[in-house]
């Protein structure tokens, strides 16, 4: 049982590499959790600062509740360690790997693939939280030389 956590800026890809990740399962799409999903109006993304909250909320609460899936996909920035806390925490309480995929891309690129319209300020404010925090900021007990199921790997090319 596999948890793929993403990590990286709008436009960084991560999305993309869930989606096909997911489908190239043993032919079944796995689940992917993403606060995006409850942005979606009638098809449309919609960023409202104000319902952040309750998207990161409905994304871990239906996380949570798919546990018993072999193969979950989280699909936020992730930006800080903090964010990523309770998926990598509750993956391990279910004896889940994790997999903690690190997008390292150039903020420019970045901004320009964005789908969302993210300003390049916010996406250049998230790459210099990446890079500060991951994977230095992993409290030692989840560090991939102290604990075993968890692994990072970097994607993307440097910057």
């Amino acid at each position: 049982m596999t948890v793929h956590i993403m990590v990286g800026t709008s436009g960084s890809g991560k999305s993309t590499l869930a989606r096909k990740l997911a489908q190239t399962r043993m032919d079944f799409d796995w689940p992917i959790f993403s606060a995006d999903d409850a942005m979606m109006v009638d098809g449309v993304y919609r960023f409202r600062p104000e319902n952040l909250g309750l998207a990161h909320r409905q994304c871990l609460r239906g996380f949570a509740g798919a546990l018993q899936n072999s193969i979950l996909f989280v699909d936020n920035t992730n930006s800080t360690v903090m964010e990523a806390a309770p998926y990598i925490a509750l993956a391990l309480a279910h004896e889940h790997k994790v997999v903690i995929h690190v997008f390292r891309v150039d903020p420019i690129m970045a901004h320009a693939r964005n789908a969302h319209g993210v300003p390049f300020h916010a996406v250049q404010r998230m790459a210099e939280s990446i890079d500060r925090e991951w994977p230095a900021s992993l409290p030692w007990h989840w560090r991939p030389e102290n604990e075993a199921t968890i692994s990072i790997v970097e994607e993307g090319k440097p910057r």
